[in-house]
């Protein structure tokens, strides 16, 4: 499968030594395409290798540099296959976190490039150097003890063509003291040059430990701070993923919350509707009682009326039985008066009269019984 990326070194890379302090390499990594891209950095072996930053995302032609951090090992080099797995993968639309990236990212779809590791001895490198410094010093040298003695002899050539150009100015006893007094000078001098040489040669040997002391030091005082920021580091990525794990909870316990506000909302609503059923039947009840109470009010009162009536009957009924009294009475005078007159029987005109009477008194009876 074609990859997303580009590497920078593109097949292996190269830790030098020392190996007893951290080697660090860095690693460009390069997004070739239009589209968002994440990249992951794995190594076969975590524990040797530190990779800060070991995941990210680039936006597109997007460049980011990985700091390989070759942890320290005291024991003799080695060369083992080590290797390093970069793994690409294009980032869904609206996905910000990488995370949830990498945990929902199918396998088919990661595209995948590799590096060689390639540990170099510098104790090999030095010794080599080491040899090559030595011969050119001793060239130097060389070429420096030539030079005088070629000085040297060129100088006697001089005077000994100089005195026999002159002719006999001089004694050969002469001319051969003063050959000798100046080719001592010229050893002399050659060999002060020498010494200048070597004087000026150890002074500069021991600048340069100096300075090389020194830049172990500050390289040492280096690896500790690269050491203590890899610790600070290591607690930042524990703290980060502690913090990741609590966003988890907390999202959690916000969705349990929003769905317990739901349960809670719905809980109220269907109290404001029992509530409102409760007000409807109350009224209702309060409205049937209301009914009730004005069809009480309402029999009451025909209650009061029928009992006037009744009264008043109960009056009228005694009224009646009082005239029937009396006109039983009455009666009762009239037909001992009717006896008394139907004995004697004199005349028809007494008869007439108490029968008139006898019906008058039936009709007052019957309107009374009526009544």
């Amino acid at each position: 499968m074609s990859t997303a990326v580009t590497l920078e070194p593109a097949k292996e890379i190269r830790f030098k030594g020392p190996f007893t302090e951290v080697v660090t390499e860095h690693l460009k990594i390069t997004n070739i395409t239009d589209e968002r891209v994440c990249f992951k950095v794995k190594t076969t072996a975590p524990r040797q290798y530190c990779v800060r930053p070991n995941q990210g995302i680039l936006e597109p032609h997007e460049s980011q540099t990985a700091m390989l951090l070759l942890q320290p090992f005291p024991t003799k080099l080695t060369h083992p296959p080590h290797k390093f797995m970069i793994q690409s993968l294009f980032v869904p639309p609206g996905e910000t976190s990488i995370y949830e990236i990498w945990e929902k990212a199918n396998i088919k779809d990661i595209m995948k490039s590799f590096l060689t590791c390639v540990l170099e001895d510098e104790d090999s490198s030095k010794d080599e150097a080491g040899s090559d410094k030595v011969v050119m010093l001793a060239t130097d040298q060389l070429l420096t003890s030539n030079a005088v003695e070629e000085l040297l002899t060129s100088t006697l050539d001089d005077i000994s063509h100089s005195k026999t150009d002159k002719g006999n100015t001089s004694s050969s006893a002469t001319a051969k003291n003063n050959t000798y007094l100046y080719a001592t000078s010229v050893k002399e001098k050659k060999n002060s040059a020498v010494k200048r040489t070597s004087n000026s040669e150890t002074s500069k040997t021991k600048t340069m430990e100096t300075e090389i002391e020194s830049l172990l030091q500050s390289n040492k005082k280096l690896a500790q701070e690269v050491a203590r920021l890899m610790t600070v580091d290591r607690d930042f990525q524990r703290i980060n993923e502690q913090l990741t794990t609590a966003n988890k909870c907390i999202d959690k316990y916000k969705l349990e919350l929003h769905q317990t506000k739901e349960e809670l909302q719905n809980k109220e609503l269907m109290l404001c509707i029992y509530k409102e059923d409760f007000e409807a039947e109350r009224k209702d009840r309060e409205n049937a009682h209301k009914i009730k109470e004005e069809e009480v009010r309402k029999m009451k009162i025909e209650i009061l009326k029928i009992e006037a009536e009744c009264q008043e009957k109960i009056n009228n009924f005694k009224q009646l039985l009082e005239a029937e009294v009396a006109l039983s009475s009455r009666l009762q005078v009239l037909l001992d008066q009717f006896k008394t007159a139907m004995d004697p029987l004199e005349n028809i005109e007494e008869i007439k009269e108490v029968k008139d009477l006898g019906e008058e008194i039936g009709t007052g009876a019957y309107g009374l019984v009526k009544k």
